[in-house]
């Protein structure tokens, strides 16, 4: 008899235990009797034993009692014998070998033993809806506060790593007052390893009130008045007034050769064509919509016009008209391409000029989801017909949105909000803008050439590596990321950033193309920074991370090279680098590819900014462990020239930071954390081999000493704050008002987007 029909059709009065008048054939044993251990059915007699044989075939998945399939059926259709190690939930049973009749009764029995075990095991192994496997991991909040960073709220995770079974409890986000910074925010690898600094100097800032903190509100209040001059009153309409044609000029070209080459937005000829036009025919009036892109292309000029960003005040009234334009009650009429554009350009402009502070991915938010509104996530092909011109435009503008918010995303420690499923526009091609045009025609073959758009290009080839990256790090996972799954990572992003190197390395030998060239690989340095940070508190007390520890170090390092190209290691790390002048350079001058970039991580705020701030805490940081850990900074060790280099660079630091005041940064905090570090790594070589050990036994010294060079470091910014209030002094400044009382405190001028104001 074959089963297949059988099973699951049985009705519950089969199988009656009656044997009389029924045919019995007989069995050929070969083995002892298999018995069920079961508990027998109600109403139904025990079985008695029958001999194993060799049913007609076997049974098929049945159908459970709601016709779907069990989740898995590992149970053997014949009966279970004594020799045999399989379970309800075990493995199957040797099938036997030998053929074999059954009676009817039994095959009775049988089929409904048989569906009993599969119900049986269907239970066992259906998954509870809305639960998860193992236990919830635990999670912690530890709260650190102190008179000189504030009070942050470390929200951590022990299942941080499970290699080698060890655990470590990892920084997973930061709640600071209003905000919840993500994994890869900054502030996130800036607080576990500054702790026990601060935790050094905090007894001497908690004693009485140190001349030191009198000193910072000061500050404080001088960066204040400088930022409330520099803002022009609200709304600020859009106005006629440009600056003279040759320094517009200068502007304009400091912004095709830097951003606009690293984020493609203009059809450069077209835009060239009506900023001539403005100067050809003075007497017409431009439309609106040109001239704010003009007025945000000449403000995003401004941030590497010069060395110490002289511009800073036009270019944060430029971004306040343009939001004002944009801020206007039209919608309908807003949704094309030209809008697209001018948001774009702000966004990048009010990051930039250090106007919005951190709802950058806020505004993030609302492009994107306005550029979807317009279908710039669907391919042309997918639409109605356009020109080649139309259809490119569309794939560059979609192709920067991409970009700039994902760059915000890592930034802030927002989620990315956005997966490769979300849109199919392709890659933009590989086209040179005078190839485009605004009539029918033919599409432009790609090419393997050198153009305006091979970085762009190379940098959306490695976008699917750095949006798991930014996922990992900032989508919320209440079990979190593991070691192994940063490390598998890693090789992605490694492989991704490999094949952007060899697709940009002929556009590092020309100058035009060679700022975008090292922007592109700055942002890929930036991603992967970012994926080992969270570990690198934990590798400087457990080798288990020492993978991480040595990552941040290089790239680090790599990155300071990018902020200051003037540095001691700059022949030794990376490519051939060449010294340029840090002094504030003439208006107008020409300057290369390096010194554009360090101007944009200097004067500018952002994404790029926030690469020289994690070296300025983290290098010091490390050269504090390596001293420890080893015999001083000039020993025989295998780290002596790092240590060396790691000094070194503290120093840069130091005067990197002071730049940044120069420039027109308003807050002191990050020069006066340098003058800290750098003060401490002093003490420390003074102490010599038992440094450490000395440093632990007199922290009060220590903290002491520290506080004084504080003070100085401190003292010598109030002048230059001083000089910057009459600099910026404007006719008719709106007052000063504090929303929360009389005192500014020391903890609102750490900005959480790029900057420490």
């Amino acid at each position: 008899m074959n089963l297949d029909s059988d099973v699951g059709n049985t009705s519950p009065g089969s199988g009656s235990g009656s044997e009389k008048g029924r045919r019995q054939r007989p069995i050929m044993q070969r083995k002892e009797a298999c018995v069920y251990d079961e508990e027998p059915q109600p109403g139904r007699p025990r079985p008695r034993s029958i001999q194993p044989g060799h049913l007609d075939s076997p049974a098929q998945p049945p159908q459970t009692s709601n016709g779907s399939a069990p989740a898995a059926l590992p149970v053997s259709a014949a009966p279970t014998c004594p020799d045999s190690t399989a379970s309800v939930v075990g493995e199957p049973a040797s099938p036997a070998t030998d053929s074999a009749q059954a009676t009817p009764d039994n095959i009775d029995l049988m089929q409904s033993r048989i569906k009993q075990l599969e119900q049986q095991l269907y239970k066992a192994t259906k998954k509870p809806a809305h639960t998860t496997n193992g236990p919830t991991p635990a999670s912690d909040i530890e709260t650190t506060s102190s008179k000189f960073a504030g009070t942050f709220h470390v929200h951590g995770s022990n299942t941080g790593s499970t290699l080698f079974g060890r655990a470590a409890l990892m920084s997973r986000s930061i709640s600071h007052k209003t905000r919840l910074l993500g994994q890869s925010h900054w502030m996130n690898g800036a607080i576990p390893i500054t702790r026990e600094f601060v935790a050094l100097i905090e007894p001497q800032l908690r004693e009485g009130k140190p001349k030191v903190l009198e000193i910072m509100d000061k500050c404080k209040t001088l960066g204040r008045i400088i930022k409330s001059q520099r803002a022009p009153t609200w709304p600020c309409p859009l106005s006629q007034d440009l600056p003279p044609k040759h320094l517009c000029d200068v502007l304009v070209d400091r912004y095709l050769e830097t951003i606009e080459l690293l984020y493609r937005i203009q059809h450069t000829p077209s835009f060239k064509r009506d900023y001539e036009a403005i100067w050809a025919k003075p007497e017409t009036q431009p439309e609106a919509h040109f001239l704010v892109q003009l007025k945000l292309v000449l403000a995003i000029g401004t941030v590497t016009f010069d060395s110490n960003f002289s511009m800073r005040t036009q270019a944060t009234r430029w971004v306040y008209e343009a939001q004002t334009y944009l801020a206007e009650p039209i919608f309908k009429s807003r949704l094309r391409i030209s809008i697209v554009q001018t948001r774009i350009l702000h966004l990048l402009a009010m990051e930039l000029v250090d106007v919005a502070g951190d709802s950058i991915w806020i505004s993030a938010g609302a492009l994107i989801r306005g550029a979807i509104t317009m279908g710039l996530h669907r391919d042309p092909r997918h639409l109605p017909e356009m020109t080649p011109m139309a259809a490119e435009m569309r794939r560059r503008l979609w192709n920067t949105i991409l970009e700039v918010t994902l760059q915000a995303s890592l930034s802030k420690g927002g989620p990315p909000l956005l997966s490769m499923t979300d849109f199919d526009a392709e890659t933009p091609g590989n086209i040179e803008d005078e190839a485009l045009t605004a009539g029918p025609g033919n599409v432009p073959e790609d090419n393997n050439d050198i153009t305006t758009m091979s970085i762009p290009r190379a940098l959306r080839m490695t976008y699917p590596a750095r949006l798991k990256v930014a996922k990992f790090l900032n989508d919320h996972d209440p079990t979190g990321g593991t070691y192994e799954e940063t490390i598998q990572l890693d090789t992605e992003v490694r492989e991704a950033f490999k094949s952007l190197r060899r697709s940009i390395h002929p556009l590092r030998q020309r100058p035009s193309a060679k700022f975008a060239a090292q922007a592109a690989e700055l942002v890929m340095e930036r991603f992967l920074t970012s994926l080992h940070m969270p570990y690198y508190a934990a590798s400087l007390h457990s080798p288990v991370y020492a993978y991480s520890r040595q990552v941040v170090l290089d790239l680090l390092l790599k990155i300071w090279c990018a902020a200051w190209p003037s540095s001691t290691i700059a022949s030794t790390t990376g490519p051939t680098q060449t010294t340029y002048s840090t002094t504030p350079s003439t208006v107008g001058s020409l300057a290369s590819g390096e010194e554009l970039l360090a101007r944009l991580m200097t004067c500018g705020s952002g994404f790029f900014r926030t690469c020289a701030v994690q070296v300025s805490f983290t290098i010091p940081m490390e050269l504090h462990a390596q001293l420890h850990d080893d015999e001083g900074l000039d020993g025989l060790g295998p780290n002596a020239r790092m240590r060396r280099d790691l000094a070194a660079v503290t120093e840069e630091i130091k005067a990197w930071s002071w730049r940044c005041m120069e420039a027109g940064e308003t807050s002191v905090k990050g020069y006066l954390m340098a003058s800290l570090l750098v003060a401490q790594t002093e003490a420390l070589q003074r102490l010599g081999p038992a440094g450490a050990a000395a440093a632990t036994a007199d922290s009060a010294e220590l903290a002491r000493f520290l506080i004084r060079e504080g003070q100085r470091a401190a003292e010598r910014a109030v002048p230059l704050l001083g000089a910057m209030v009459e600099d910026t002094k404007q006719h008719g400044a709106a007052p000063i008002v504090d929303e929360f009382g009389p005192s500014p405190g020391l903890t609102e001028d750490w900005d959480f987007t790029a900057t420490y104001h």
